[in-house]
């Protein structure tokens, strides 16, 4: 029954047409990535790794972008500037020190634990608590992008992207971030309910 209900959100939501956002750069290079920091009032620095894994992220004090993530069939500014209002709502939320104290509690629990399943139960609530992080800052990206006049459909289309490159995978079990699937998922229900703006 899971699995059914699973198979007809995926319908679902595969189906649900957010269209293609228009680009303000002809090419996703510094240039350009510097032109959106700038146009979104991003104070922290961004760099541009070289490397093929699609990924964004940040250190605390500065937000990456690979290579890989900026070479992806349909990156466009707009994925690009929900991207960086996403690691820059990490920075906000001091996502480190919250991760840093998330996982020395994770640690200690281990030092507690006697039984496997015990380890299990640190390690989900472990995990659910990233998630939950990386929640709130694609809540803070879809909620700034819309305070800057970005369409919040087209805040959504970054998950659509990612979800079809992960094949529309839905197990997020053991990883630290929710499935794509997930997210684009809450991002069409919050848009079209409000409660994500």
């Amino acid at each position: 029954m899971k699995n059914l209900i699973l198979s007809l959100l995926l319908i679902l939501f595969s189906s649900i047409s957010v269209s293609e956002p228009d680009t303000t750069c002809h090419q996703l290079d510094n240039h350009c990535i510097q032109y959106i920091r700038n146009e979104l009032g991003i104070i922290v620095p961004v760099f541009i790794e070289q490397d093929s894994e699609i990924n964004a992220y940040t250190n605390g004090t500065a937000i990456f972008i690979t290579t890989g993530l900026l070479n992806t069939p349909k990156i466009t500014t707009d994925s690009i500037k929900i991207i960086l209002l996403h690691e820059l709502g990490h920075i906000i939320n001091r996502s480190h020190s919250v991760r840093d104290l998330y996982w020395k509690a994770y640690q200690a629990e281990l030092d507690k634990c006697t039984t496997i399943e015990c380890t299990d139960v640190a390690g989900i609530r472990f995990l659910r608590e990233m998630k939950e992080d990386e929640y709130r800052c694609d809540s803070y990206a879809i909620k700034r992008g819309f305070s800057l006049r970005l369409d919040p459909e087209k805040a959504c289309y970054i998950y659509k992207v990612f979800a079809e490159l992960s094949n529309y995978e839905l197990d997020d079990s053991e990883s630290t971030h929710p499935s794509s699937v997930d997210r684009y998922k809450k991002c069409i229900i919050g848009v079209a309910t409000g409660t994500i703006l």
